[in-house]
């Protein structure tokens, strides 16, 4: 069966008005390492400044919001939780489409208990062999967080399939998760590189990013989501990614420029930008 163009085009404007993901509020651990050698990561809870941190945040969200609808998607961790339950605050129930908890937004798992010396030494050994690519003995490395973000925003997609089209066009959805989650979230949805991933660095806590919708030219991709000029500044990541521009020999070009391939030989072209 063929799909007419206007219908695929309807199904491609069914998307929400904007994405915005949270770094979780200030946490035990945030403020003192050594906790993390007695509570396990996923139970670490807010200190008294993170949850003024939270409710600030509802406040700020509120604001910017007004009465959208919002579909909510949160970490099982402790402190993402007690973030989301101040956040929440400032907003009626009649505003909330649907709560969801999912353990794919949780933070890097760094192993189990963490005893701070080996940490140090984990983490030294981190910086000289790549962030994305260490794994952490008994943990993950960040590879294998970006392929389960991957995992979840095909979630997001199935999920607003289900929902009435005039309930998606004004809804926000609100990512409650963890700072390194959040970068190889964005990471992944708007193709940035390795290397612009190991230049990225995290939102301090309780910050927030934002993705808006807006409409392109591109007759088969009708609608995309931009990354807020203060989501750049906050994560430190660039203005344009690469796939924004449909030009194969200068992606080709691109990917292959980046500083682990610069020494192989690449002839890169005379094509001007």
């Amino acid at each position: 069966n063929i799909i007419s163009r206007p219908l695929i085009r309807n199904f491609c404007l069914c998307l929400p008005k904007r994405l915005i993901l949270v770094r979780h509020a200030e946490s035990v651990g945030n403020v003192d390492e050594r906790a993390y050698e007695t509570t396990p990561d996923w139970v670490m809870p807010l200190t008294e400044n993170g949850k003024e941190q939270a409710r600030r945040l509802g406040v700020e969200l509120k604001q910017l919001l007004k009465d959208d609808k919002i579909f909510i998607y949160c970490s099982p961790y402790k402190r993402s939780k007690q973030t989301l339950k101040r956040v929440m605050k400032s907003f009626e129930d009649a505003e909330i489409v649907d709560a969801r908890e999912d353990p794919r937004l949780v933070e890097q798992q760094f192993g189990n208990i963490q005893r701070l010396e080996l940490m140090s030494l984990f983490k030294s050994d981190r910086s000289k062999f790549g962030r994305f690519h260490y794994c952490f003995p008994n943990g993950e490395s960040g590879l294998d967080v970006y392929i389960r973000v991957t995992g979840f925003i095909s979630t997001l997609f199935r999920d607003w399939s289900k929902i009435d089209p005039e309930v998606l066009n004004d809804m926000t959805v609100l990512i409650i998760t963890h700072g390194l989650t959040l970068r190889l979230f964005l990471m992944r949805w708007l193709h940035y590189s390795v290397e612009e991933f190991e230049a990225s660095t995290n939102p301090g806590n309780c910050d927030f990013v934002c993705l808006d919708r807006y409409e392109t030219q591109d007759k088969f991709n009708p609608v995309r989501f931009r990354l807020c000029d203060h989501g750049h500044e906050l994560c430190n990541l660039p203005r344009k990614a690469a796939y924004m521009k449909k030009d194969g020999r200068k992606n080709l070009q691109r990917l292959l420029q980046d500083s682990k391939c610069r020494d192989d030989g690449y002839d890169s072209g005379s094509s001007s930008d």
